[in-house]
């Protein structure tokens, strides 16, 4: 495809956006399922959109969507309308990630005062809310206005969060709250056994209590995002502080993913958890391969290119005819967010190495993506041999998210490079 024809496709992705997934008082919805619209809103993924919207000059949509998510705001608070393992009217910090990171590229477009006091609101109410200056916990009731003694470790990602915002605002108080998140994150006792971060953790007690009623999630680790979320956040500390406790502690990580949550063929698994071991590697946890691409990048250790450089050819031997990649390394459907993102990574991989193969990998799976993906409106399953469509469910998301490649594709064209370009960088970066 020419520049010309990837601008097309991005800007029919927009509109098709714009017309199909709005509701019906203009926010944008979470999916829609057979052309039904979910009455959900996507709020909390509203980061997955802002960036990629502005850069093709979406502001007056954007502007709107901001508008409408400080109108549904209860007390100043986001209260997601999504439940969490069955319970419902919760806030929660994971749903503020991408929402803060969306508010600061929106500020970062064109900086105002309006839009930067609507930020830092939302800053000081995420630091509140759950305690990012003391034992942070990831969930707060608004019904019983307290927070629950859960942690969820894709709070990991709260560390880059605060460190962006520190080197962006200039605000000390920014870097000592992602200190303080880092130091609690680190001495959890699953992570001191395991070197891996859990999915979420309790205090000591409560996890016997919930184990009996039958909940047992606490001695399980998900490698994407809990895990390389918190990869991200160490790595953003350190290139700040240079302290080297927390490269000894990204040293464990990946060394841990390794030997832990890595098939004997160098596939990345979904979750480990020592009672149920697999064998079956996941295709979204990939996001591990970008992040030893970027740790390489900035410390340069060999053995960390050498990992990325195996992950991927494990699933090179899988990508399929039409250019796809399995989400799991024993099915046949895909997962169209982790196309997208395997195709960043491996330009990322392509500019560390120079190999072509990487390359011509990328492309292929792009071309794929566009006529099985994106000519039918971007499902969120297809085949990955005939290219049928599995699940017909399409989530806002994910078709803005589909808007990376495209603009990695435009970019590339004007000889921008993903690793010299900061803002090309940013823009594409997976969290």
């Amino acid at each position: 495809m020419t520049v010309t024809e990837y601008r097309q496709e991005a800007k029919r992705i927009i509109e098709l956006i714009k017309k199909d997934f709005v509701l019906p008082d203009g926010r944008l919805a979470l999916r829609r399922q057979k052309g039904v619209l979910t009455q959900l809103d996507m709020f909390a993924d509203l980061g997955d959109v802002i960036p990629f919207f502005l850069y093709f000059q979406e502001s007056e949509f954007i502007d709107r969507q901001i508008e409408l998510f400080q109108k549904n705001l209860h007390k100043g608070i986001y209260v997601s309308e999504v439940p969490t393992k069955g319970f419902f009217y919760f806030s929660k910090s994971y749903d503020y990630t991408d929402l803060i990171l969306g508010l600061l590229d929106y500020y970062n477009y064109q900086p105002t005062e309006t839009k930067l006091r609507l930020l830092l609101n939302q800053i000081e109410t995420v630091i509140k809310l759950f305690n990012y200056t003391g034992n942070f916990r990831s969930f707060y009731s608004p019904t019983i206005k307290m927070t629950i003694p859960v942690k969820d470790f894709r709070d990991g990602m709260m560390i880059e969060l605060f460190v962006e915002l520190y080197q962006v605002l200039k605000d000390k108080r920014y870097l000592k709250v992602a200190e303080n998140i880092y130091q609690h994150i680190v001495k959890n006792d699953f992570f001191r056994s395991n070197h891996l971060f859990p999915t979420y953790s309790v205090p000591i007690g409560i996890d016997r209590v919930l184990k009996f009623a039958g909940i047992d999630i606490f001695d399980q680790a998900e490698i994407m995002k809990s895990n390389t979320n918190t990869l991200y956040g160490m790595l953003a500390l350190y290139l700040v502080d240079k302290n080297p406790t927390i490269l000894d502690n990204i040293y464990r990580t990946i060394s841990a993913i390794h030997y832990k949550a890595m098939t004997f063929n160098n596939g990345v698994i979904k979750t480990w958890n020592v009672k149920h071991p697999t064998n079956r590697a996941f295709m979204v946890a990939n996001s591990f391969m970008e992040f030893l691409c970027d740790f390489y990048f900035y410390n340069r250790r060999p053995a960390d290119l050498y990992l990325a450089e195996q992950i991927a050819h494990y699933w090179l031997q899988l990508q399929a005819p039409t250019g796809l990649f399995p989400e799991f390394s024993d099915g046949r459907e895909t997962f169209v967010d982790s196309e997208t993102d395997f195709i960043i990574s491996l330009y990322k991989l392509y500019e560390l190495t120079s190999n072509e193969k990487y390359r011509q990998a990328a492309d292929k799976c792009l071309a794929g993506l566009l006529e099985y993906h994106g000519q039918k409106d971007y499902p969120l399953k297809i085949d990955v041999i005939d290219g049928h469509i599995t699940v017909d469910e399409q989530k806002t998301k994910f078709l803005a998210l589909a808007l990376k490649p495209l603009i990695l594709m435009i970019e590339l064209s004007q000889g921008k490079t993903i690793y010299q370009d900061k803002a090309l960088f940013s823009l594409l970066r997976d969290r």
